[in-house]
């Protein structure tokens, strides 16, 4: 079996590609390193890294199991911490994530229910991109996400927790906001357009993408967050494609209209948890979350 000084000289070698500065890193002299390395490789039966005199690269079993060091790791200086919340009577404590635009609906109503049900439970919140909540899941950052993903990953549970429709916001004044009705795609081609970008929000580009198709703005931006766009959006910079729930945001100066084809419910939010979560509080938490939000309390909601 692997030792968390074998991981530790891994990720620092990985994240380095360099034994020397690894070494150094550690504070340690480098023929010890390169033999942890070593026994850890014989131990997995896989090579990690390629090094020859020059470089040291990853290989594809090294870049898969960097991923996962840097999680036990975080799991292992996490774990003193967490049991000593656990044998604390008073240690009933979730460290929820949440996007910006969830504050607005979604957390408001679950706190309000958290309130009454669960008085003894503290909530700590944490404000952060649905990418950042995934890593901060796998470090032990946090206990459970409000996030928007297509696909939870394998290591979690997840539960369906709003769904809603999207709609084009432009500002006042514009030629799609002084039409009535739902507004054509098609229409968006001589427009100044507000994207989202393909990595930092990846789930409203890719939906985007699908709403858009074959149509193609005269001038594309990318904004990250949903309420820059409608600030954007008042500000006469481009017009966007939003969730509904940014009307809650009471950005005025904009027209909000519902899309062609695309009037369902099709943006998702979902609570996600890690399986193998050691939070106690994490089950309660659950089924307080699935009662405010009529879920059925075991499975997965697809």
């Amino acid at each position: 079996m692997f030792t968390l000084d074998q991981l530790e000289g891994f990720v620092a070698v990985a994240t380095e590609l360099h034994f020397g500065r690894a070494a150094e890193r550690l504070n340690m002299t480098q023929p010890p390193l390169t033999r942890q390395i070593q026994k850890l490789e014989q131990t997995l039966g896989v090579s990690l890294l390629d090094r020859n005199k020059r470089n040291v690269s990853l290989t594809p079993a090294g870049l898969t199991f960097l991923a996962e060091s840097r999680r036990l790791l975080a799991l292992a200086r996490e774990a003193p911490e967490r049991a000593r919340r656990a044998a604390r009577d008073s240690g009933a404590r979730i460290d929820l994530g949440f996007t910006a635009l969830a504050a607005f609906e979604v957390l408001r109503s679950l706190l309000a229910n958290f309130d009454q049900a669960a008085p003894d439970i503290e909530i700590r919140l944490h404000e952060m991109s649905s990418k950042s909540q995934t890593q901060g899941l796998l470090e032990g950052a946090l206990d459970v996400g409000f996030v928007r993903l297509s696909n939870a990953p394998a290591e979690f549970e997840s539960k369906e927790i709003q769904r809603e429709p999207l709609l084009l916001v432009a500002p006042i004044g514009h030629s799609l906001a002084l039409e009535s009705g739902a507004v054509d795609v098609a229409d968006l081609e001589d427009t100044d357009f507000l994207m989202y970008p393909p990595l930092d929000a990846k789930y409203f580009h890719d939906l985007t993408a699908r709403v858009l198709g074959a149509t193609r703005p005269s001038s594309m931006q990318y904004i990250t967050n949903v309420h820059t766009m409608a600030a954007l959006a008042r500000a006469d910079r481009g017009v966007a494609i939003v969730p509904a729930s940014t009307r809650e945001m009471g950005v005025d100066g904009v027209v909000y209209r519902p899309i062609k084809g695309w009037e369902t419910d099709v943006v998702q939010m979902h609570a996600i948890w890690l399986k193998d979560s050691v939070n106690p509080t994490l089950n309660r938490f659950v089924k307080i979350l699935s009662a405010a939000f009529s879920l059925n309390a075991s499975g997965h909601d697809d």
